[in-house]
């Protein structure tokens, strides 16, 4: 009897072996957002528009901002904003290129939402310019990476992530708006990912979102296209994902 009980223990083990493997925890490559431009103190500004450009491989997307501010007089001012990483940052301050310092923040982390023991650094990016009194533009260029949230995984079958853009939108709120202020979001991804190790096939159908009522998508050979507008009321998080259409339907907003 015990012998029979030893044999079907040892058929087993593999089994029990197999279904641990299969429970492991998702993986995920996080970044922190990068965040919108800040108001500078003691100023006499109004921001019109906003026009946020972002445009993604698999890995990076390369971010524009562009803010028109109407001033009511001329002045010398300092501007910043938070970065991800530590970044080259291209500002321009009514069409004149203003040199940009990046430093670590040491005033704050990111928290991982619902992962409150890890935090991620931040940076600072610097920069100041002259704005004339009436509408002025400032343009700011920079590269941002993407968050990796694996999605799809186990023994039996091929790992597959999707890949997550985070914006925080919450600083434009300390701006003085015009009534009619809008803020204008385009985003681009890829259409198809190229095979690569993990299990990504070009057979699969890839899908963006931004969990926004009212985002318009269109598609051309190469390229997913969203667009998306909010008026004065916008939410403090622009959350974003591009990835395999039935894994994005999978996915709860906000994913974390």
């Amino acid at each position: 009897m015990v012998k029979s009980w030893i044999l079907v223990l040892a058929t087993l083990m593999p089994f029990c072996s197999l279904t641990y493997a299969n429970m492991r925890a998702p993986g995920r490559i996080d970044y922190a957002p990068s965040f919108s431009l800040t108001v500078p103190k003691a100023s006499k500004l109004t921001v019109e528009k906003e026009k946020l450009n972002i445009d993604c491989d698999y890995e990076y997307c390369e971010v524009q901002a562009v803010y028109f501010i109407r001033s009511e007089i001329s002045e010398e001012l300092a501007f910043e904003f938070v970065l991800p990483v530590y970044t080259p940052v291209e500002a321009r301050v009514t069409g004149t290129l203003r040199p940009t310092r990046v430093t670590p923040d040491k005033s704050q982390t990111w928290t991982i939402p619902n992962w409150h023991s890890r935090s991620l650094p931040l940076y600072q990016a610097a920069f100041s310019g002259s704005l004339k009194t009436g509408m002025n533009i400032i343009n700011i260029k920079y590269r941002q990476p993407l968050t990796i949230l694996e999605r799809s995984y186990g023994y039996f079958t091929d790992s597959r992530s999707i890949e997550q853009f985070t914006y925080q939108l919450g600083p434009l709120k300390e701006w003085k708006l015009a009534d009619d202020f809008s803020l204008q979001v385009t985003l681009s991804s890829l259409r198809q990912r190229p095979e690569r190790d993990g299990g990504w096939s070009l057979l699969r159908s890839r899908a963006i979102s931004c969990f926004a009522p009212g985002q318009v998508l269109e598609n051309d050979r190469d390229h997913l296209n969203l667009m998306l507008t909010f008026g004065k009321i916008f939410p403090d998080t622009l959350v974003c994902q591009a990835g395999d259409r039935d894994l994005l339907d999978n996915t709860e907003y906000p994913a974390g």
